[in-house]
């Protein structure tokens, strides 16, 4: 009888051990961790961290790219020439410049945008987006993004309007019947 009641309190002091629930409040299961990062990842020298898309809450037909892309390389440069959501081409100055060594931030706390203009309103926050990053290389970069609202932990992400295309206005089409 001894020993089973000894191996009973044994158990018992081994499983709340064992399971944590003896670590307090400062448990690290208890700690709130960060939510929807983005992806990251990695094409030769460049590296593609927090990679999200930023739908306007005020004007959802507006998304944003948000991201760093490090160029890990000691002394080729690079630059992106091109991003595509859902197949979609985006609005940026293109190239957008990645120097040897140096980390470049994209839509957050930069002023470096890549835009999108949805009319369709087909992207929507909570959902799960492909994108595509050309760069100068020639090669791309095929990732499925996050996609949040600015508001929460996105709330100081700032989603400018795109730069309106200028269109010029018809001209008329010189015609080869003469006027009555």
């Amino acid at each position: 009888m001894k020993l089973s009641k000894s191996f009973a309190i044994l158990a018992v002091a081994a499983t709340l051990g064992l399971s944590g629930c003896a670590s307090g409040f400062g448990a690290s299961t208890n700690a709130q961790q960060a939510s929807g990062n983005g992806r990251s990842a990695s094409i030769g020298d460049i590296e593609a961290r927090a990679v999200s898309l930023i739908v306007d809450s005020k004007n959802p037909g507006v998304v944003s790219l948000i991201a760093t892309f490090v160029n890990t390389s000691s002394s080729d440069a690079s630059a992106i020439t091109g991003v595509t959501v859902g197949g979609s081409p985006t609005e940026a100055q293109f190239p957008i410049a990645l120097p040897a060594g140096v980390a470049t931030q994209v839509g957050y706390n930069s002023d470096i945008y890549v835009l999108l203009t949805d009319s369709m309103n087909a992207i929507k926050a909570g959902n799960m987006q492909d994108i595509t990053i050309t760069f100068a290389t020639g090669k791309t970069l095929e990732l499925n993004v996050l996609v949040s609202a600015n508001e929460g932990p996105f709330v100081n992400v700032t989603v400018p309007s795109p730069t309106p295309v200028a269109v010029s206005p018809a001209t008329p089409v010189p015609s080869t019947t003469p006027a009555p």
